[in-house]
């Protein structure tokens, strides 16, 4: 966060002026309205080439008066500990505003093939702007919201049960026997699962996915204690240009 007092100024430009020294930032507006926002500073840069490999994505919200959600982008360093490596606020979040986001990502550390792998929750729109700007890296989808959809479908503790060691085991005979278990014996859960998220195991079942590079990470707790940490300083009162330079 910036320990500079806010400058009295309503002008983006005036904004740029003072961060451009030690900050890459991306600007796009429409009808004179600002309506993206990237940016990422020197250091955030530097983090992330020294651990590109695995990238947790998420947004969260409440953080300017006009509503625009707050995207940011994590690397966990040796230790595992989580660091935001760009920053994004957007109007919308739809397949191509996250899109765009992917793209200016690249842009800003100029090239991300280095990126093996990203983390999300099981949101439609990330999953396919990732595929689309991003096709040589893997997805894992956060197992504690995988979890959460999972049970908010269904209640029987024993389909719970079954559900959460589809999502956990590390052993492919045991997520068989658990497949057919739900099929023998609660046709309502395995027709859920077969139907909405089979195809895409590999994503959401840790024993298909042991190919896949993730530094010890099946969630998105890194970018999540982030976003706590940043409300802690932003209002939603705050205008636009506000969170972006105590940001």
């Amino acid at each position: 966060m910036r320990s500079q007092l806010y400058p009295d100024t309503k002008n983006i430009n005036d904004i740029l002026q003072r961060v451009q020294a030690n900050t890459e930032v991306k600007v796009f507006n429409e009808n004179g309205n600002m309506f993206m926002i990237f940016f990422s500073r020197r250091e955030q840069i530097a983090v992330y080439h020294a651990f590109p490999e695995v990238i947790c994505i998420d947004s969260t919200y409440q953080t300017n008066k006009v509503g625009f959600p707050l995207f940011q982008l994590v690397v966990a360093d040796s230790f595992g500990q989580g660091h935001t490596v760009m920053y994004a606020l957007c109007s919308q979040e739809r397949r191509e505003d996250v899109e765009k986001l992917l793209e200016c990502f690249k842009e800003i550390m100029c090239g991300t093939y280095a990126t093996r792998t990203f983390i999300m929750d099981s949101a439609a729109t990330e999953i396919s702007a990732v595929q689309s700007t991003h096709s040589h890296s893997n997805i894992i989808l956060c197992s504690f919201h995988v979890l959460i959809a999972f049970f908010r479908k269904f209640q029987n503790p024993d389909v719970r049960k079954c559900l959460e060691h589809l999502v956990k085991t590390r052993r492919s005979d045991i997520y068989t026997r658990k497949y057919e278990h739900l099929r023998t014996h609660f046709s309502r859960a395995y027709d859920y699962i077969k139907d909405y998220w089979i195809a895409r195991k590999s994503m959401w079942a840790r024993c298909y996915r042991r190919h896949v590079l993730s530094l010890g990470n099946h969630t998105n707790n890194n970018v999540k204690s982030d976003h706590k940490h940043l409300k802690e300083c932003l209002r939603r009162g705050d205008s636009l240009l506000l969170t972006f330079w105590k940001i």
